[in-house]
């Protein structure tokens, strides 16, 4: 009976063009391989079908406790050694706990995936639970839990599933408390740990260029030896119907805007309905396209907004979030219900609209090996069937007009419903490739590399200027954000539409030292996008009433700033570090000058920075590298020569200090800079080895150092951003505040520290090399990477030459830079 299954599943997988085996192994585990071709990666993942919800009440936690203990050590490696193997072949190691599963997942590079396998095998059945470990662990959750605490959108989440749930287990936090962390031993956590984290409650799912009967033999020899037992019986109570509208109303000093949750009880993931309400939530919040973000967002309603549902397999709620002004909240809410009611008023045209773009944006998610994975693993872990996998566009295609108003007046009514407010609370004193290059007579630069895959097309236009040459701060962010709101040809959701009916996207963003149009699309939709994009940079409208909107979001995003600890301390350390350069004050600005800017100022930045010196175009996509180019030529020939003069006004540290901030919360916040070499500078890819050495990853300096062995912070690392002058390597660390003075000098010590050793250093080249590949999966990342080290200066080529750059940094350039550079530093301390 299991053979024709599997027969069965894999026909009917090959009529899709794709072939996915399902295999039940003796002992009762679930083996699901789909082995992909078009690919160099591999995701290796391992379900269990337990999070919080099937704890008691003297366990809450202990799920997410023991992803932590996991990688602690199992009986044939010590801590630290699989991370230590998986990053050092540039692989990525992690876990995820939620509260109707726990998963563990390696993403690596294909000639080491049969490894990778072995090794997650021993690090999710044969882990030790050192009772030292779990002892030096409990601090570490616990800052992780305090951690949550200082974040406000943590805190609304918590108390809107408390107060939609009063009986089921979702009402309590994943992480748990202090009390139940505090108890835990290792005969609770063994326990746990044997009933749950075995065959019978397990899902084994590979995605990638791998061979499906070596899968089968390796999973034969390692989890296959397992005995599976008998998963407990876990009594998951039913939360009763609701009746009648609960809210709760919340204030938060550290909050600057008004953040919003409301929910409606709907189907459970998987059924018949549920196909409703992702076509229904595609049309409310998918996208600019979305009627969301149209008749909300665009027309500055509020700042932010999106649905979706929880995805459970009982008691689902289905959510919208947002944020806003706290006096549009009457505003907000009822146009919320008015929109979601225009459904039942829907047009067959919008509604076969909505499922071609679903369908096309589920094409561009599984184009990640890790994405695929993850949707296989949950759906058959949790759902217990892989049918929404197999036959989502046939489920999709099949949802009818009648059943959108059916559901509409079905669930979402205005009389029973969950809802939290959050608002300020004032307080004073808070603060093998075809690439072709051309350049245009007037400068632009179009970089083209071909694929061959399904269809896609991304790209990348790279404009030059940032923070540089501005007048006023945050100029520069606010004027491209508006080139999305409409043209002479093309409206707001007209721009959007002809890049996500395809699947696709188009964003703008803004930085410091450039800013970027990013896009993709299918093949088809080529043409379209060329003639959007020529009409945008062309013809953009900037209207007075959206510049004011745009000011209005600009601003909320300055002032949300001081909710984030990390942003706020970065904030305050960028005044400090960058001062009297073009980075003294982030891309978004500065209030008063964002305030003070108009129209004139936006027509005027545009005109600065739209010159061909200046532009950079990186496209990938499934079409001869020559026409792509000449498809997108004629958006760019028109545009005027000249280039923006960059600021050569660069800042070295040249004293160290250290400012000490109050902020409210209850954790404190460490954030140092440091001198590093510029982009041309040869020492430049031996100082991104050493940031990888010092703070990236479970296997950094900083994480061994400061976490596991002083159990200062659940998170520490650093960062070594790319820039034109001033050039700073930072390092983070959040503690409990009467740990902040020994964390900040162990810090410095570990950093300063020239004690290199040869392993660890090959670790961090493998590490950066990996991460490097992995992240060029998409198009859309292919087309950046090729356009930003073409705007730096670096040179495109260095796409592909980075990776060999970075292979010849040795130990001793390591210890050379370190006392190079590593003299003075600049901190910030934000605790209470």
């Amino acid at each position: 009976m299991k053979k024709t299954l599997v027969v069965f599943l894999t026909i009917i997988s090959m009529v899709m063009g794709e072939e996915i085996v399902i295999d039940t192994l003796p002992n009762g585990a679930t083996l699901i391989v789909k082995a992909r071709d078009d690919t160099e990666a591999v995701a290796l993942h391992v379900w269990f079908k337990v999070g919080s919800v099937y704890e008691n009440y003297e366990e809450k936690g202990m799920a997410h406790f023991l992803e932590h203990m996991l990688f602690n050590g199992s009986e044939n490696y010590k801590y630290g050694e699989i991370e230590r193997w998986v990053e050092s072949r540039g692989g990525n190691i992690n876990a995820g706990t939620s509260k109707d599963f726990t998963y563990y997942y390696i993403e690596i590079a294909y000639p080491y995936w049969e490894k990778a396998l072995e090794l997650l095998y021993h690090l999710t059945l044969k882990a030790t639970l050192d009772e030292d470990m779990i002892e030096k662990e409990k601090p570490i959750v616990i800052e992780e839990l305090r951690r949550g605490k200082d974040n406000p959108r943590t805190v609304l989440w918590e108390h809107f599933e408390k107060l939609a749930y009063k009986v089921s287990p979702y009402r309590f936090p994943i992480i748990g408390y202090e009390k139940t962390i505090k108890r835990f031993n290792r005969e609770m956590l063994l326990r746990f740990y044997g009933n749950f984290y075995q065959p019978k409650n397990m899902v084994i799912v590979v995605v990638g260029k791998v061979d499906t009967e070596r899968v089968k033999d390796i999973v034969m020899n390692t989890f296959g030896k397992e005995e599976g037992v008998p998963v407990p019986k876990v009594d998951i109570p039913i939360e009763p119907e609701q009746k009648g509208i609960r809210f709760e109303k919340i204030e938060d000093e550290r909050v600057a805007k008004a953040h919003w949750i409301i929910g409606w009880r709907v189907p459970p993931a998987g059924t018949k309905e549920h196909y409703t309400l992702l076509l229904i939530d595609q049309i409310l919040s998918s996208g600019r396209t979305s009627l969301f973000y149209r008749e909300l967002k665009e027309k500055g309603l509020v700042y932010s907004i999106s649905s979706g549902d929880l995805a459970r397999p009982r008691d689902n709620i289905f959510v919208v979030s947002s944020t806003f002004d706290p006096d549009k909240y009457d505003e907000v809410k009822r146009r919320v219900f008015e929109i979601i009611h225009s459904l039942r008023d829907i047009e067959d045209e919008d509604l076969e609209e909505a499922k071609r773009r679903i369908i096309n944006s589920v094409i561009f998610e599984r184009e990640r090996v890790e994405a695929e994975a993850h949707e296989i693993g949950f759906l058959q872990t949790v759902l217990g069937t892989l049918d929404p996998y197999l036959y989502f566009e046939n489920n999709i295609r099949t949802v009818r007009k009648i059943d959108v108003i059916r559901f509409v007046e079905r669930y979402f009514t205005d009389e029973n419903y969950v809802e939290v407010l959050m608002v300020p609370k004032k307080k004073e004193g808070f603060a093998g490739e075809d690439i072709e290059v051309e350049t245009l007579d007037n400068g632009v630069t179009i970089i083209a590399k071909s694929t061959k895959g399904k269809g896609i097309i991304a790209g990348t236009i790279f404009i030059k200027g940032g923070l540089h040459g501005e007048l006023k701060k945050g100029i520069t962010n606010l004027t491209v954000s508006l080139l999305l709101k409409g043209s002479k040809k093309y409206t707001s959701y007209e721009i959007a539409s002809a890049f996500e009916d395809y699947g696709g996207f188009i964003y703008t963003s803004s930085g410091d030292d450039f800013s970027e149009i990013g896009f993709a699309t299918k093949v088809e939709g080529i043409d379209k996008a060329v003639d959007v994009i020529n009409d945008i940079l062309m013809n953009p409208l900037f209207k007075e009433e959206d510049i004011e909107r745009e000011k209005k979001n600009v601003i909320a995003s300055i002032r949300s700033k001081k909710e984030r600890a990390m942003s706020f301390a970065m904030e305050h350390l960028r005044k400090i570090t960058y001062k009297g350069t073009p980075y003294e004050t982030s891309s978004l600005g500065s209030e008063e000058d964002i305030n003070s800017v108009t129209k004139e100022d936006v027509i005027e930045r545009w005109r600065q920075i739209l010159k061909g010196g200046n532009i950079v175009v990186s496209l990938v996509g499934d079409m001869p590298a020559d026409e792509m180019i000449k498809k997108f030529k004629s958006a760019f020939e028109w545009i005027e020569k000249g280039e923006i003069e960059i600021s050569e006004k660069g800042k070295p540290i040249d004293r160290t200090e250290v400012t000490n901030i109050r902020r409210e919360g209850t954790q404190a916040t460490i954030l140092c800079a440091f001198n590093a070499p510029d982009k041309n500078s040869d020492d430049y890819f031996t100082f991104k080895v050493l940031n990888s050495y010092l703070g990236s990853g479970m296997t950094s300096r900083l994480h061994r150092e400061l976490r596991e062995r002083k159990g200062y912070a659940y998170a520490t690392y650093s960062f070594y951003p790319t820039r034109y002058i001033s050039p700073r390597m930072f390092a983070y660390i959040g503690t409990s505040p009467e740990k902040r003075e020994d964390a900040l000098k162990d810090m410095i010590e570990v950093i300063k520290d020239r004690d290199v050793k040869e392993e660890d250093v090959e670790i961090a080249i493998n590490k950066i090399i990996g991460d490097f590949l992995l992240d060029h999966q998409t198009r859309s990342r292919q087309s950046w990477y090729l356009g930003f080290y073409e705007i730096m200066g670096m040179g495109w080529q260095m796409d592909k030459n980075y990776p060999e750059k970075i292979k010849k940094v040795s130990k001793e350039d390591i210890e050379r830079v370190i006392e190079k550079y590593i003299n003075n530093y600049q901190c910030v301390v934000v605790s209470p």
